[in-house]
């Protein structure tokens, strides 16, 4: 899916339009810190976070590994691993769905069952599968052994070390952006450049910003809206904040370099 950015709400635009007539805010530095603030915010509202974590950082150390054991329980969710000998046996002897059979292990007189719904004997179709049993959320829900798929060991092990790999990616959907407005996001995030996105500049008839970024996450729509908003909310209280000191001070009180170029 492609997730567009845009500061362009009216509370926004008035508030941007205060700062620039004004306040003497320089449009192009301004611009370009506001899109920082909204990247910065949009990644700290986008998994992965650790328990507690949410809106705390662009990314710790505590939220990347907190992802990583997300996406191991969600593949553990659709996937019952097997030797690839042990699992072409089952499959000789009962088929390849719909399996469910009591066994006695080796040696004793223990019985073990073996369920599955089918077998998944390649990472395209395990990861097939698994992307058909995610919900809106894009998680898997808890299920029983037999509605799982069978795969071979070595298959699950590569299968989640290849989506362990991605964690990280949505927080960086708009990556190409926060190089270029000068925000530097975690390095385990900085990596994941699949998804980073578009920037462009435009000058005429004045400044302006266009960003784009691909994201696979259906919530990611929602959640920048409510960014665009809140930034907005913020921005409007910022600039009445600094237009009544101006008026007490004759100062523009603030370290934004948009208020203090020349």
């Amino acid at each position: 899916m492609n997730l567009k950015f845009d500061l362009d709400t009216v509370q926004f635009r008035a508030a941007a339009n205060r700062a620039v007539t004004e306040l003497g805010a320089n449009a192009q530095e301004f611009l370009k810190e506001e899109t920082r603030f909204a990247i910065r915010d949009f990644a700290k509202v986008t998994p992965p976070f650790a328990a507690g974590a949410f809106n705390r950082s662009m990314g710790s150390a505590a939220d990347k590994k907190a992802g990583e054991g997300a996406v191991k329980r969600d593949i553990a969710r659709v996937a019952q691993p097997f030797t690839p000998k042990f699992l072409g046996w089952v499959v000789e002897r009962f088929g390849s769905t719909n399996i469910a059979v009591s066994l006695i292990r080796k040696g004793t007189k223990d019985k073990y069952q073996v369920a599955f719904s089918k077998v998944a004997p390649t990472i395209n179709e395990l990861a097939a599968f698994h992307q058909s049993q995610r919900n809106r959320y894009g998680q898997v829900a808890k299920r029983k052994a037999d509605s799982k798929v069978a795969t071979p060991t070595p298959v699950l092990m590569a299968y989640a070390k290849q989506m362990v790999a991605r964690v990280g990616r949505e927080k960086n959907v708009f990556g190409a952006a926060a190089a270029r407005v000068g925000l530097s996001l975690p390095s385990w995030v900085k990596k994941q450049i699949g998804g980073a996105g578009t920037y462009f500049e435009g000058k005429s008839p004045s400044f302006f910003i266009l960003i784009s970024g691909k994201t696979q996450r259906p919530q990611a729509p929602q959640a920048l809206a409510g960014v665009m908003k809140k930034r907005g909310e913020i921005l409007a209280k910022e600039v009445q904040r600094l237009v009544n000191s101006f008026a007490r001070t004759g100062k523009i009180l603030t370290r934004r370099k948009s208020f203090n170029s020349e």
